[in-house]
């Protein structure tokens, strides 16, 4: 069965007339991240007991660790607590869209918003709220990770001074057995245990996916900027199948052999990374269908879609123990593990592309918004196209932006094991 990324929230009230969008994107509650708790998962449902292994980020600092306040789930909430007020009193209507409208230089009296749909000027809020929040938490989230990635290549760097000292006395650990069953089940793919090359096959998929990712985030604000353009003219028409099209990561997934990850619905398409990654875990993307012709459909097929971690169960056999590394192999295994750390840190250039293309929102939002609301004629959430601009926003943070940090979280929880591996095979060695 998919896992389903959406929101606890409230929907915001608008005009019965209009489409209501929100009924769509606010009506499914948010799930786990699959990697947080993959192996503990599957554990259970096998009925198998083990002790409990020590925690894989112990020694590791804060920096480093991950903080739930800045995770995927915590950004798409951000459309949960946005603009919560109740929009149906008059005086808090008035007071959150004037306030709101202030942010982008837009000053008007009352009677400026007394010309527009109630419901089209709550959207704008709504929008302009987001805009402004998820600037702020990708800001964040960006210089977190910078911070992760880096103490986490200290630690190896640290590790890979504490190996030179070993090399020259190297004990011979062909007898002895590593048996943290929780790291390995992280660090290894089916039942390979060769943890150096599930690294290659990880740092090959942080270069596809998230470089793939990225180029669709670019296309959509594109996208928006181009629709924000053309609304003010009366005679516009954006073809409705535009929403639809080069959404699919086509260039590094399959179509998705897992029963468990079939679509469940006709509006979307599953596919997954072709390669299944350390921990068993496999990339998910659940996209809209290029075939989709009305609106409301569209709404429910992005609501409905998803890009997460899930877990090969079918694949999945457990590994009670492995072998230590001699020097030479834990060296090229730190070296992997460094240069996982090194893609994650050439990704913050991505993290700040989104962020200077959400600024630059900033003053597109600020003319379409004040043709929409001193428009000579009575604008709707179609006419001025609003609906598209507003899936296409929530779109790009919950599904792709949120679908990279989901990324970039599980890569640190498999350097830290890989690191939780290391310290213990440097104590033997030494």
């Amino acid at each position: 069965m998919i896992k389903n990324l959406g929101n606890r929230g409230q929907p915001v009230t608008i005009s019965k007339e209009e489409l209501e969008i929100n009924k769509y994107l606010d009506s499914k509650e948010d799930d786990k991240n699959e990697f947080d708790s993959l192996y503990d998962d599957i554990k259970q449902e096998t009925k198998e007991e083990e002790n409990t292994p020590e925690e894989v980020t112990e020694d590791i600092d804060a920096d480093a660790s991950e903080d739930d306040s800045l995770s995927a789930e915590s950004f798409k909430n951000l459309y949960t607590d946005v603009s919560t007020e109740d929009m149906s009193d008059t005086v808090q209507y008035l007071k959150e869209s004037l306030s709101s409208l202030a942010k982008l230089g837009l000053i008007y009296g009352p009677k400026v918003l007394s010309h527009a749909y109630k419901g089209v000027v709550s959207v704008i809020v709504r929008l302009i709220n987001i805009l402004y929040n998820s600037i702020v938490f990708v800001v964040k989230y960006r210089d977190r990770k910078i911070n992760s990635f880096t103490n986490l290549k200290e630690y190896i760097s640290e590790i890979k001074k504490s190996l030179d000292l070993v090399k020259v006395n190297e004990k011979d650990l062909s007898e002895i057995k590593y048996d943290k069953a929780k790291v390995i089940n992280t660090l290894k793919i089916g039942s390979s245990v060769d943890f150096i090359s599930n690294l290659v096959v990880l740092d090959s998929f942080m270069k596809n996916i998230i470089s793939s990712i990225s180029v669709k985030i670019n296309n959509d604000i594109g996208y928006m900027k181009h629709v924000m353009h053309y609304s003010s003219m009366e005679s516009a028409r954006v073809p409705i199948n535009t929403m639809t099209l080069n959404l699919n990561i086509d260039k590094v997934t399959t179509t998705t052999d897992l029963e468990e990850y079939e679509a469940n619905s006709d509006l979307v398409k599953v596919t997954r990374y072709k390669d299944i990654l350390p921990g068993d875990v496999v990339f998910i993307s659940q996209l809209p269908n290029t075939s989709i012709d009305n609106i409301e459909d569209i709404a429910k097929a992005y609501n409905n879609s998803s890009i997460y971690l899930g877990f090969n169960s079918k694949g999945f056999k457990e590994v009670e123990y492995v072998n230590y590394m001699n020097a030479a192999d834990l060296s090229n295994f730190l070296d992997k593990l460094d240069a996982i750390c090194d893609i994650g840190l050439s990704h913050v250039n991505i993290y700040t592309d989104i962020i200077n293309k959400k600024k630059s929102l900033r003053y597109s939002f600020r003319v379409y918004f004040n043709d929409i609301i001193k428009s000579t004629f009575r604008r709707s959430l179609e006419n001025s196209f609003l609906n598209n601009v507003y899936l296409k926003s929530i779109f790009i943070d919950k599904v792709y932006i949120a679908g990279s940090m989901n990324v970039h979280d599980y890569c640190i929880k498999i350097v830290t094991s890989g690191l939780s591996f290391s310290k213990d095979n440097i104590k033997q060695l030494s």
